[in-house]
């Protein structure tokens, strides 16, 4: 398995020079604890987001260690006897009123890459090793793998084919590194495209109301071969989170080095993704019937399956507190202005929502160029944040779409994360279960991936997933889908 790690440090000399003396001690294990060091910065948001402010002491949760390495105290103990790690040693017990803080760790000064210019995670100074995976990790995979099957039968199909003795996943692997490789020569003689990507990230960042540290092309370059290795060696890593979208080593890979993957035996392959997904699953919350009783005792109710009943107690929301939202924003459908949702649903299905959105607030591309990405952060303004929020951009968007502004003001009128959860979860019942179960019924021989709102088959069943997926988007949302077709690189039959 891949494993980042300092470039000054030789582990396997410090390894010679201070023995491991505790029981049980496997150099696998310590390889892959200080590669969580290094590699949870350039892979976790949060945690890259929140490093100035913990002096770049990255946090270790005791309970995720413990599941794979029972005795993780004893391998950090000879870290920092050894002078390879160093703690902040400060621990907060989370409580209703504040959230918890781990234990954090960096490698001491002697190995510790310098961050550029004090932003974000360190890139340079690390390089790439490949050792054995440790028994005890792979096991833990093994056990949530199974019990992600048990717990989601619906998902079996999807996850037996990221199975790492299964998958016909593939990756040109040289041909890919050779791209990361160019693409970092690029930035390193332009100076100036690495200052320009730092003030766009500095800018959205701001817009946001939130530090977004600068990834350093390098870090990203490393974060990049990372990933190539784990396709390369099978290692997709796939699971699946509270809200029950499927996380694998293909979601989180670049998507510039999608070109470069196939599908063995099967040909090159091709992602079917919904356009402008989240505005278009909100369809869903126009719907009367979404609101009705759900079927029971024989008794034909919703003709939607109720979401919000059935999976929407995300985290504290109570039963009586979702049963009030669904007969509030039944109330708010039955005032509405009808006008305005054939208007939402008319843009959501086209595929150009934010060309229509621009149009709508600017007058047309002669007022203000258009510009996708910014439009798309307005949108995600208007889902994410909360009710309290004073951005221009909710007045903007409820004077446009009054009955939708308020469908999303009720939702989020608890907690500001219900409404983005709640169309996240919408997004994999429809994908995952809806979607990707039909097809495994209809062929099961068709190997079948998953990148959240899209799916990606190989070639020769395009015409027919793509069917099946607008058939059930519609049947589901309500709602004309919009659907982009992207290939994937060459069929490996025909590649030099």
């Amino acid at each position: 398995m891949p494993v980042l790690l300092p470039a000054a440090l030789d582990l396997d000399a410090h390894l010679a020079a201070h023995p491991a003396t505790f029981p049980g001690f496997r150099r696998e294990n310590l390889f892959h604890l200080l590669h969580l060091v290094s590699y949870l910065p350039l892979a976790n948001r949060k945690v890259a987001a929140r490093l100035p402010d913990h002096r770049g002491f990255v946090p270790l949760r005791a309970a995720r260690l413990r599941r794979w390495l029972p005795d993780y105290r004893d391998y950090l103990h000879y870290c920092l006897a050894t002078d390879l790690l160093v703690t902040d040693n400060f621990y907060l017990e989370p409580n209703p009123h504040r959230k918890g803080k781990c234990r954090g760790y960096q490698f001491t000064a002697a190995y510790r890459p310098a961050a550029p210019d004090g932003e974000g995670p360190a890139g340079p100074g690390l390089v790439l090793h490949e050792v054995p995976e440790p028994p005890s990790l792979t096991r833990v995979k093994r056990r949530y793998a199974a019990a992600a099957k048990r717990s989601r039968p619906a998902y079996g199909p999807l996850l037996s084919w990221l199975d790492a003795g299964r998958t016909p996943l593939r990756i040109d692997r040289e041909a890919a590194e050779r791209f990361v490789a160019a693409e970092l020569e690029r930035v390193r003689h332009d100076p100036s495209l690495r200052e320009r990507r730092r003030r766009r990230k500095r800018k959205a960042a701001q817009k946001r109301g939130r530090r977004s540290p600068f990834k350093d092309p390098e870090a990203q370059a490393l974060q990049r071969r990372l990933s190539i290795v784990k396709l390369a060696a099978g290692e997709l890593d796939a699971h699946v989170d509270s809200v029950g979208r499927l996380h694998s080593t293909l979601t989180s890979l670049s998507s510039k080095l999608r070109p470069f993957v196939y599908c063995e035996g099967h040909g090159r392959l091709v992602a079917l993704d919904l356009r402008t997904s989240q505005p278009y699953l909100g369809n869903i919350l126009l719907r009367g019937d979404f609101y009705e009783a759900p079927y029971s005792k024989g008794r034909k109710g919703s003709q939607v399956p109720l979401f919000i009943r059935r999976e929407g107690q995300f985290g504290r929301t109570s039963p009586d507190q979702t049963e009030t939202l669904a007969r509030h924003c039944a109330e708010i459908l039955q005032r509405a202005d009808h006008q305005c949702e054939s208007r939402f649903r008319e843009w959501t299905s086209a595929g150009d929502f934010y060309l229509h959105l621009h149009r709508a607030l600017w007058g047309g591309a002669s007022a203000r160029p258009l510009d996708r990405d910014a439009l798309k952060r307005m949108v995600l303004t208007v889902l994410f944040s909360d009710n309290a929020s004073r951005a221009p951009v909710l007045a903007a968007f409820a004077q446009l779409f009054p009955t939708v502004a308020a469908i999303f003001r009720a939702c989020k009128q608890r907690r500001a994360n219900y409404l983005p959860l709640l169309l996240q979860r919408l997004e994999a019942v429809i994908f995952l279960e809806k979607i990707a179960g039909r097809l495994a019924r209809a062929r099961p021989d068709m190997p079948l991936f998953s990148l959240h709102d899209s799916l990606v088959v190989p070639e020769a069943h395009v015409d027919f997933v793509r069917r099946v997926m607008a058939e059930e988007l519609r049947r589901y949302v309500g709602a004309e889908p919009h659907l982009k077709v992207s290939y994937w690189g060459q069929d490996p039959a025909v590649q030099g």
